[in-house]
C-alpha cells in the first residue's frame, strides 16, 4: 500500500501553515451570520472545492456537511516573512526606551520558530451545502471557523445589510489549494492510504476520548480538579453519603411561605460554608451594610436585576407578588454563582400549585461541584429544603469516579452534557497541551471516524 502524505509541498501546491493561519485569522468567523467575502472568483473557487469534496460521504444526518482532516508543513522562514517584511514588522512594533529591537536573519528565524515551533500542523476542513427555497448556500470552515460563504445574490442579508464585494487573493489561493487537498484525500480514501495516515499521524488533540476524572486529576497534577476542589476526607464522605441518599423531589417538605430575607440569610451562610468571604474590595457593593445578607449575593451572584434585592425582606406577600410578576423572565435572578452559560449555578424558588414553596438547585458540575454540594447540604440544614438536580453526578464528580470527555481541539466544550460513548458526561475538555503525553496515556480513545466515499 502506498503512503499518502498530504502535507508535501507538491500535493499542497505551496500552501503552508503561515498562509493558512493568516487566512483563518483574517476571514475566520465562529458565528453563522453570513458576511460577504471575496468576489465571483472566490465563489467559483469555493464551488470547485465543493466539487472536489462531494464524493466524500456526509458527516451530518441531514447530508449537508462533508469533512476531512489535512496536514500542512511549516515551510521555510520566507513563507512567513522575508527579511524585508520582517524589518518593516520590527519597525512597526513598540519598543521601550531601554529595549533593543531584534534585527537580522537570526532574529527573524528565532521569531519564526516561536510562532511555528512544529514542522507539521493539522486542521479540519468542513464544507456545508444546503438548499433553501430552491437556492444553494455554501460555507467553508477550517477549524470550525467560516472562512468563506457563498449565498444567492438576492437574499435577506444582502438586502438588509449590503456589503461590498472585494478581491481576496490570499483566500482565493487557499481555496484553490484546498480543492487539490480534497482530491488527494478522495484518492487516499479509495486506496486506503488516508486511513493509514490518520491512524499513524493525526494528533490526539483531534480525537474523542474518555478519561476517568481522577485520572485527569492525576495527569494534570491536580490542576484539572477545577470545581471538584480537594476537600477534607471526612466532609467528603458525609457529602457523598447525603448526595446519594437525597429524597425524591416529591418527598421533600414544602415551605408554606417564603421571604427574600430567609433566602438571602441562608444563602449568605451557604457562601461562608463554601469558603467564600467578603473582602474590602466589595465594601461599596450596592451600598449594602456589611451585615446585610444581600451584600453576599450581590458579590458572588448575578445581581444585575436589582428588583429582587429591593423586595421587602420580611414580607411573604411582597415576595409572592414579585415572583408572580417575574417568573417568566427570571433569567439571572437566583444565579448564585455568576458565570458564562456553562459555569453558572442557579438556586430557584418555585411556587407550587397549592401555594407552598420549594427550591431547586442546579448548575455547572465542572466549575462548582464542591460549591453545589456544600450549598445544598447547608440550605437543607438551615430549614430551606432544596432539591439538587443530578445529585448522583455531583457525587461521582467529587469522588472522581465519573468520566471526562476529551473533545477535538476546535469543537466547543461549553455545553457538552448527557451520554457520550455510553458514559454520562458532566465535563468536557480539550487536551491540555502542557500535560499532553500524560492525558494521552490515560485516555480511552474512540475509533476514528475515517471518511468514506459515497
Amino acid at each position: 500500500m502506498k503512503t499518502l502524505v498530504i502535507g508535501e509541498a507538491e500535493a499542497m501546491g505551496g500552501l503552508k501553515e503561515p498562509e493558512l493561519r493568516n487566512v483563518i485569522g483574517r476571514y475566520g468567523d465562529r458565528s453563522l451570520n453570513p458576511s460577504r467575502r471575496g468576489n465571483e472568483l472566490t465563489d467559483s473557487l469555493a464551488w470547485k472545492l465543493y466539487s472536489a469534496i462531494e464524493p466524500i460521504a456526509p458527516t451530518s444526518a441531514e447530508g449537508t456537511v462533508r469533512a476531512l482532516w489535512f496536514n500542512v508543513s511549516r515551510g521555510a522562514v520566507d513563507d512567513w516573512m522575508t527579511q524585508e517584511e520582517f524589518s518593516e514588522y520590527i519597525e512597526e512594533e513598540y519598543w521601550g526606551e531601554n529595549e533593543v529591537p531584534p534585527r537580522g536573519d537570526e532574529a527573524r528565524k528565532a521569531e519564526w520558530l516561536e510562532w511555528f515551533p512544529e514542522e507539521e500542523y493539522w486542521h479540519d476542513l468542513a464544507v456545508y451545502k444546503e438548499t433553501i427555497r430552491g437556492e444553494d448556500w455554501l460555507r467553508v470552515f477550517i477549524d470550525n471557523r467560516c472562512i468563506c460563504d457563498v449565498m444567492p445574490a438576492e437574499n435577506i442579508y444582502e438586502r438588509d445589510r449590503p456589503q461590498a464585494r472585494y478581491s481576496a487573493p490570499d483566500l482565493d489561493h487557499v481555496l484553490s489549494q484546498l480543492a487539490d487537498v480534497a482530491c488527494k484525500v478522495v484518492e487516499g480514501i479509495s486506496d486506503g492510504s488516508y486511513a493509514s495516515l490518520l491512524k499513524s499521524k493525526l494528533p490526539y488533540s483531534f480525537r474523542y476520548g474518555l478519561i476517568k476524572r481522577r485520572d485527569f486529576w492525576s495527569a494534570t497534577h491536580g490542576e484539572g480538579r477545577m470545581g471538584c476542589i480537594e476537600i477534607p476526607v471526612q466532609e467528603k464522605e458525609v457529602l457523598l453519603d447525603l448526595l446519594r441518599r437525597q429524597p425524591s423531589r416529591t418527598e421533600l417538605p414544602a415551605m408554606p411561605s417564603m421571604t427574600t430575607g430567609e433566602y438571602f440569610r441562608a444563602l449568605r451562610d451557604g457562601y461562608i460554608k463554601c469558603g467564600y468571604d467578603l473582602d474590602d474590595s466589595s465594601a461599596g457593593l450596592y451600598k449594602f451594610e456589611k451585615d446585610d445578607p444581600r451584600r453576599w449575593y450581590a458579590r458572588f451572584g448575578d445581581a444585575r436585576d436589582r428588583s429582587l434585592l429591593e423586595v421587602d425582606p420580611d414580607s411573604p406577600q411582597a415576595f409572592r407578588e414579585w415572583y408572580l410578576a417575574n417568573k417568566n423572565v427570571l433569567d439571572h435572578n437566583f444565579e448564585i454563582f455568576m458565570g458564562r452559560g456553562c459555569s453558572r449555578v442557579h438556586m430557584n424558588p418555585e411556587l407550587r400549585d397549592d401555594g407552598s414553596w420549594s427550591i431547586s438547585l442546579w448548575g455547572s458540575i465542572t466549575w462548582h461541584a464542591a460549591d453545589i454540594a456544600r450549598m445544598w447540604k447547608h440550605m437543607n440544614e438551615a430549614g430551606l429544603p432544596v432539591y439538587l438536580h443530578d445529585a448522583d453526578a455531583v457525587a461521582d464528580a467529587l469522588e472522581g469516579s465519573d468520566y471526562v470527555l476529551v473533545v477535538p481541539r476546535h469543537d466547543p466544550i461549553d455545553y457538552v452534557r448527557g451520554e457520550h460513548f455510553g458514559k454520562r458526561i458532566s465535563t468536557a475538555v480539550h487536551i491540555w497541551e502542557e500535560y499532553y503525553e500524560a492525558i494521552v496515556m490515560r485516555t480511552n480513545w474512540q475509533p476514528l471516524p475515517v471518511p468514506s466515499i459515497v
